[in-house]
């Protein structure tokens, strides 16, 4: 079961980015020894991103990229308050408990930019994972045994068990740096008489929909509830595996040359401002980092750093698996009024998921 704050996996990353001249002014005690402590605890970076979820890294990953690519090289440095081995075992980041869905029609959103750039975002994925799993794969040397494979989903476990119980057989012998993405059969929306999918209507010009009776839509699924009385299709939608997607965009990141810099001492206490601008960041080891850029991608921590509207909200779900060589239950993702069901390639099936505003904990409330 897992409980963290929530993300949707499918939107493209947006995060806060503050940059400020070359020459910059800082706040300096009239103290000299005070200002020489301050520069001497003070380190010059390009480009900081303060948090390694998906959106942190997918930033990191893009500006790396891209630096290979034109003329203007970009160093990034990444913070991270969380050291990675410890996230495959517990975290509060959303981006290992997201149930990696890319689906903006099933999620039946409103019409306006956000429902905009999620299907910009869901066209886009495929050739962008790609990208990703390709990095991954040269960074850890071809064959996941290289040092950036230390960041890898299965780095350390068992090599018959992915260390939740998935064996390689179960798992469809996906390689180490592939991300589960699948984006075939779409997904379906099941419909009881009078809820919020029979009585929906998709938004115009936002992708192929198809309303399916209650014989159709069982020729697609048979082992649907007997209540069930149509429903949507959704061809386009898509899923990923969000815990392997943000492992892999790590060894990715870092055979670009991103500098990913992980652990308590490394967690963000505040910015340091100049004329309205972010120089730099404050650190819990007392540490100052200045920059050329400070890109803010820590999700709902996000507010502790800046005055802005932000809510966490914690989700819980859990995962099933299928007794060994089973015949599959599903062929595609179930999302309905109220819950969704995703099977995934390791052969979890993962059945989420609550809404609790206002919660940030990663524990577990059965109710």
């Amino acid at each position: 079961m897992a409980a963290a704050n929530k993300v949707n996996a499918f939107i493209a990353p947006i995060a806060t980015s503050f940059t400020h001249p070359k020459t910059t002014t800082r706040l300096i005690d009239s103290n000299k020894s005070s200002q020489t402590s301050l520069y001497a605890n003070t380190i010059h970076r390009d480009v900081l991103i303060i948090g390694s979820g998906l959106a942190g890294l997918s930033i990191a990953h893009h500006l790396a990229s891209s630096s290979t690519t034109t003329k203007q090289q970009r160093h990034v440095t990444i913070l991270e308050r969380e050291h990675p081995s410890t996230q495959r075992q517990k975290t509060v980041a959303g981006s290992f408990a997201a149930a990696g869905m890319l689906a903006p029609q099933s999620e039946r959103m409103a019409a306006g930019p956000l429902l905009d750039i999620c299907l910009a975002s869901r066209g886009m994925y495929g050739d962008w994972v790609k990208l990703v799993e390709d990095g991954a794969r040269m960074a850890c040397g071809g064959d996941g045994m290289g040092e950036s494979a230390r960041f890898l989903w299965e780095y350390g476990t068992d090599n018959n068990s992915d260390g939740n119980g998935s064996s390689r057989q179960q798992q469809q012998q996906l390689e180490p740096w592939e991300v589960g993405f699948h984006s075939t059969g779409g997904f379906l929306a099941p419909a009881f008489a009078g809820d919020a999918v029979a009585t929906w209507s998709p938004q115009p010009h936002s992708g192929e929909a198809y309303w399916l009776d209650d014989v159709q839509i069982r020729e697609l699924e048979p082992m649907l509830h007997p209540n069930v009385v149509g429903g949507w299709w959704f061809p386009e939608d898509a899923s990923v595996d969000a815990r392997r997607l943000t492992c892999s965009l790590r060894a990715s990141c870092e055979g670009k040359g991103v500098h990913i810099l992980s652990g308590k001492e490394y967690e963000v206490t505040s910015l340091e401002m100049s004329n309205g601008k972010c120089t730099g960041v404050h650190l819990s080891n007392g540490k100052i980092y200045s920059a050329n850029a400070v890109v803010i991608a820590n999700g709902s921590w996000m507010k502790n750093l800046l005055p802005v509207p932000i809510v966490p909200h914690k989700g819980q779900s859990f995962s099933l698996r299928m007794p060994p060589n089973a015949p599959p239950i599903l062929n595609r993702v179930l999302f309905a009024q109220d819950t969704y069901i995703v099977p995934k390639a390791d052969g979890r099936i993962i059945v989420g998921a609550t809404v609790e505003p206002g919660r940030f904990d990663g524990d577990v409330t059965p109710e």
